[in-house]
């Protein structure tokens, strides 16, 4: 016994004694020292947090990867406390916490969680034991919707730089997920249940059925995605083939914005025309376009192309008196002059009440103004010498012939 007791007394003596065999005092000492540490870096951590989410976000824009978010935050004081209680956790210092400082990026397609991940890994220092795919930590048999997890640190060469030496030694916790599987685990955490046994029987084949939902619209979206790209590929081939029969949808209205150099001159000649305004590359962002063109009974690209050509003269002299009308706006879409040209077909086709009817469906006037706006037209196109269009003998005061995209 008493060889025991010196045996404890020069563990104790010589500072290395083990957490383990730490009494609740001792484990209390240890706590308290922690959460004084971390007051003292509150505002470090904070700085660390700010720089490494800008960071984060300036790489991602840099790679061109669209992603839903990219935040942060610094642990609060009392989730640390609670983290310190934790059974079976024990630490002897702050710098043991990985997770004092964490990010989470959210992204929109589940395939784009692996491609961030390797440009995390080449940008920054991992953390490799404390790195996990929670992905893979379930069982076939098991449901849940988990993240990728790393800890990093700032490269030796980013250290380097004057605006990231006071980061040294320090860590973040990083999740990457998709928007779904963030869905997955937000409401998850607000049921207050995790993956595993402690969920009650009656509610974990439901948790497994919901589970694989996620997991299935992950894939669907992703496919669409895919799709959609391979239509934009086809399409762009197509469109400057004039006997191609290609429907009117937005992407091969872009791709026929794109490809046009009527509409181009068209475009450039009205933003002249607005005292030197800039033309996007927005081409129909809201889809009001290819609405009004459907309306008019223009469904395919090859009905738009011989609109577009035989009215051509035409609409660059309707654009000429619309730009007197109104004043200088600072940027206009692309594809601009077939949104006039839509108006003007529906107002020879089916009148002024026609066009009016248009613009209520497309929520594009309100506040009653649709005839007005709808009779401005006419009266622009009358004058522009589209034959059947009938000018009113009262004029009109400017309400809207521009999507409201164009400032």
């Amino acid at each position: 016994m008493a060889r025991k007791i010196n045996q404890n007394r020069s563990r104790k003596e010589s500072g290395v004694q083990k957490m383990g065999s730490a009494g609740p005092s001792s484990r209390s000492a240890i706590h308290t020292s922690i959460l004084t540490n971390y007051d003292e870096k509150l505002g470090i951590h904070a700085q660390f947090r700010e720089k490494c989410e800008q960071l984060v976000a300036e790489i991602l824009d840099a790679e061109k990867i669209r992603v839903h978010s990219v935040s942060g935050r610094v642990k609060d004081r009392k989730k640390l406390e609670e983290k310190l209680r934790t059974p079976g956790k024990e630490y002897s210092a702050l710098d043991q916490i990985t997770d004092v400082v964490g990010l989470r990026i959210i992204t929109y397609f589940d395939d784009d969680v692996d491609s961030i991940a390797n440009i995390i890994t080449r940008e920054f220092d991992k953390d490799v034991p404390n790195c996990i795919d929670k992905r893979k930590s379930l069982e076939p048999d098991q449901f849940g919707y988990l993240s990728l997890q790393y800890v990093c640190k700032l490269s030796p060469a980013r250290l380097a730089l004057p605006e990231y030496h006071q980061f040294r030694g320090l860590v973040f916790e990083l999740q990457i997920r998709s928007l779904l599987q963030h869905t997955w685990a937000e409401i998850e955490h607000d049921l207050g249940y995790k993956a595993g046994v402690a969920v009650p029987k009656l509610v974990r084949r439901r948790f497994s059925l919901v589970a694989g939902l996620l997991e299935t619209a992950d894939k669907e979206f992703r496919e669409i995605r895919d799709t959609l790209s391979d239509y934009e590929s086809m399409v762009s081939a197509q469109i400057v083939d004039p006997s191609a029969e290609i429907s009117l949808d937005q992407v091969s209205l872009a791709a026929f914005v794109k490809q046009s150099m009527t509409v181009r001159q068209l475009d450039a000649h009205l933003a002249k025309g607005f005292g030197g305004s800039r033309v996007s590359t927005k081409v129909d962002e809201g889809g009001a376009t290819v609405k009004m063109l459907a309306y008019a009974g223009i469904l395919t690209i090859g009905q738009l192309r011989s609109e577009l050509e035989s009215q051509r003269t035409r609409l660059a002299k309707f654009e000429e008196i619309a730009c007197g009308q109104h004043c200088k706006l600072d940027e206009i879409e692309s594809g601009l002059c077939l949104f006039h040209l839509a108006q003007v077909l529906m107002v020879l086709k089916h009148g002024v009440e026609g066009l009016a009817a248009a613009f209520r469906r497309l929520g594009y006037v309100g506040g009653g103004g649709e005839r007005a706006a709808a009779q401005e037209v006419a009266n622009i196109a009358a004058a522009s010498g589209f034959p059947g269009a009938i000018a009113s003998d009262k004029p009109t005061k400017h309400h809207a012939i521009h999507p409201s995209h164009s400032r």
